[in-house]
């Protein structure tokens, strides 16, 4: 067994508009044992791009978004700074 030590580092990215706004804020609520640590409307998670894809999927469907809007929702989430197919993110409000 041994330890392993990270550094944290966040870039805040640009706002999201409608719907990725929604989405995250769902996204928050929908599965809250995925984020690691939650405070004072702060969340930090790390995360699969395979799991954010499904979620955003469900998500889509759920609330029968149209095509430009699962656009939205995919392109974004593909566009995230992954290293390689994983992501920490902070959700702050």
């Amino acid at each position: 067994m041994g330890l392993d030590v990270g550094v944290v580092n966040i870039k805040y990215l640009e706002r999201p508009d409608q719907p990725i706004y929604d989405f995250l804020g769902q996204l928050a609520e929908y599965d809250p044992e995925n984020w690691g640590e939650v405070w004072e409307g702060n969340s930090i998670m790390e995360t699969t791009r395979r799991w954010m894809l499904a979620k955003a999927r469900e998500y889509i469907e759920n609330n029968s978004l149209t095509r430009d809007e699962a656009t939205t929702i995919i392109s974004w989430i593909n566009s995230l700074p992954w290293q390689g197919d994983t992501i920490m993110l902070h959700l702050g409000w």
